[in-house]
């Protein structure tokens, strides 16, 4: 029933999650990339990705080549602990990048932390990043989602059933100093947050659900559309080429497949205007074009609200089945008491 619930939220599940390779507009077949959680774009030469593996592997930076698939170069991040590790988003910022160990399905990790290091490049490499050590202003939440602005600062989305926290990050983040990211007043985003990525200009950001992404504009974390993303075995990350246009959407397992996503223009136009002047129910309307597959942007509260509702009778269900089977068990304990059975 848990299980059944978590499809149902995530849009995950469909008949392409297996045997998709065919259809992948990328397909990493090395071995080495068998859990990659994470996406993101070169800034000297958007032909190349990165990706990396989330727990149980070694903490490796992996380069991809975009048009064959290939990993064309390693870079080893020198002294961190592949046994504690969970690498879970990767973002890019200027010449910088960022990794985000933060990973914690269990809530109990108190050694969490970003790593930033120059851009890789192809070849092999091993670089001692700088570390910045995570302090939540509350709990040991997941942290799938890592944003960085391109003019500093940044953000973290938890990862949680009923709708994440936004988590600012500081301006002057320094090596070694503990980071206490704060929570971005009035603003929650949907349950399940397992990847996010900023938008080239900085305007506005994408935020990865299992099988949708929910556009955002940067300036007031308002919602904008929902873009559904194809069917994939397990969509784990995202990111967004330098055209700013087209999403890059991953998923776990091996091979490691990657999908491409047009975001309709009408969205982006959207991203550009103050959030006061943006009716995404009347741009709909008022285009012909538009792209079927974004929503107006009171669909994505809808969508909350479903997926709440959802949970809730998966919860009375499991509450009424587990009821029936205590009763039924002390019905047939009871009988086998009494002096006729």
């Amino acid at each position: 029933m848990a299980l059944l619930c978590l499809l149902v939220l995530s849009g995950s599940g469909g008949a392409q999650a297996w045997g998709q390779e065919t259809r992948s507009d990328i397909v990493i077949k090395d071995k080495r990339v068998s859990e990659s959680s994470a996406l993101g774009v070169s800034p000297a030469d958007d032909g190349l990705l990165y990706t990396v593996n989330d727990s149980g592997h070694d903490p490796i930076v992996f380069v991809i080549e975009r048009a064959s698939g290939d990993i064309v170069g390693t870079t080893l991040l020198k002294g961190l602990d592949p046994e504690v590790v969970d690498p879970e988003a990767l973002a890019v910022q200027g010449t910088t990048l960022w990794v985000a160990d933060t990973g914690d399905n269990q809530h109990e990790r108190d050694d969490v932390a970003l790593y930033s290091l120059p851009a890789p490049g192809r070849g092999e490499h091993t670089v001692q990043p700088e570390t910045y050590p995570l302090t939540y202003p509350a709990g040991n939440p997941d942290v799938e989602a890592l944003l960085m602005a391109p003019d500093g600062g940044g953000w973290l989305i938890t990862k949680e059933v009923l709708g994440g926290e936004v988590l600012a990050l500081p301006d002057d983040m320094q090596p070694d100093e503990p980071v206490k990211p704060e929570p971005v007043p009035d603003v929650r985003v949907p349950g399940l947050v397992t990847d996010a990525s900023v938008l080239p200009g900085g305007e506005g950001a994408v935020v990865r659900l299992y099988g949708k992404a929910l556009m955002y504009r940067l300036s007031d974390w308002s919602e904008v559309a929902t873009i559904d993303l194809p069917s994939q075995q397990q969509g784990e990350s995202i990111t967004v080429l330098g055209d700013g246009a087209t999403l890059l959407a991953g998923s776990e397992g091996s091979p490691a497949l990657i999908d491409s996503v047009q975001v309709p223009s009408t969205v982006l136009a959207d991203l550009d205007r103050p959030a006061e002047t943006t009716g995404r129910a009347d741009a709909a309307s008022s285009q012909p074009d538009a792209d079927p597959t974004t929503a107006s942007s009171d669909e994505p509260a809808d969508a909350v609200d479903a997926q709440v509702l959802v949970i809730a009778a998966v919860l009375a269900g499991l509450v009424v089945l587990g009821g029936g089977l205590v009763w039924l068990r002390r019905r047939m304990l009871a009988r086998r008491e009494a002096p006729y059975y």
